[in-house]
């Protein structure tokens, strides 16, 4: 099998393997890309502070989830910082 062909069965490959990551993580409510991980810094840095036990916040967790209501993801008022203990113990719940 020529090397050019070889690459772009790898590189298709690679594509799907991706794809499907990324449809999984949207599947499980995972947030992904560049606008997402930019206004998450930008929330995290002015919010540095979990709202429920005062530590040092990991999670933005949305108030109302965006499978509910997907126009409110970017809505600062349907948002708030969250440590990891307290953000797994919300949707315990």
């Amino acid at each position: 099998m020529p090397d050019a062909f070889r690459h772009q069965i790898n590189s298709v490959k690679r594509f799907d393997l991706a794809r499907s990551r990324l449809l999984k993580q949207a599947e499980l409510g995972i947030h992904t890309g560049w606008k997402w991980a930019r206004f998450k810094r930008m929330w995290m840095s002015d919010n540095p502070l979990c709202k429920q036990c005062g530590r040092l916040g990991e999670e933005v967790h949305h108030i109302v989830p965006r499978h509910v209501d997907p126009n409110r993801m970017y809505d600062v008022t349907n948002l708030m910082t969250l440590c990891r203990a307290c953000h797994d113990e919300v949707h315990a719940q």
